[in-house]
């Protein structure tokens, strides 16, 4: 089966905001425990930055996502968009549309939020390299929002000419 696979490079400053959230968070701690006028606000704002440090640390670090265009099945010769979620060990592709019909849109600031239901399948949280895929070639039915290279833009910008294999 012929296919093509990208998988997008984690986004290292991530990895500091999750560290500092998490060393605030037991710095808030330590500091409710001298402060004992203020210990209930304290803790509480200590458990809410854990929570947001493990949380976006959670989504960001220990997932991973591999974006494919496969060949279908089918007797159609078509291709699909295949997104596969990786935590560790354990795969599971959570998203597969089909590729004909659809149409890719890069984002940038002046680029409007689709009043769709829109599936988030970026690496990084920041959106310098995202892409809305609207796989049935109209904004009402659903958007993939993913972080493609240049490769797969060109596989899925619908270039007549445009071969998997390279």
């Amino acid at each position: 089966m012929n296919s093509y696979e990208y998988k997008p490079p984690k986004d290292r400053l991530i990895i500091a905001v999750v560290f500092a959230l998490l060393l605030l968070s037991i710095v808030v701690f330590a500091a409710g425990s001298a402060l004992r006028e203020y210990a209930g606000l304290m803790e509480l704002s200590g458990v809410v930055l854990a929570a947001g440090g493990l949380l976006i640390g959670t989504r960001y670090l220990m997932t991973e996502y591999v974006y494919a265009v496969e060949m279908t099945d089918s007797a159609t010769d078509g291709y699909d968009l295949v997104i596969t979620e990786c935590r560790g060990k354990v795969r599971r592709v959570v998203c597969r549309v089909s590729v004909s019909g659809g149409k890719l849109q890069k984002i940038t600031p002046d680029t409007p939020k689709p009043k769709c239901t829109i599936f988030n399948y970026c690496q990084s949280p920041r959106q310098s390299d995202a892409c809305y895929f609207f796989p049935d070639e109209k904004e009402g039915g659903g958007a993939v929002k993913f972080s493609p290279d240049a490769t797969l833009i060109r596989l899925l910008g619908g270039e007549k000419n445009a071969d998997i294999n390279g």
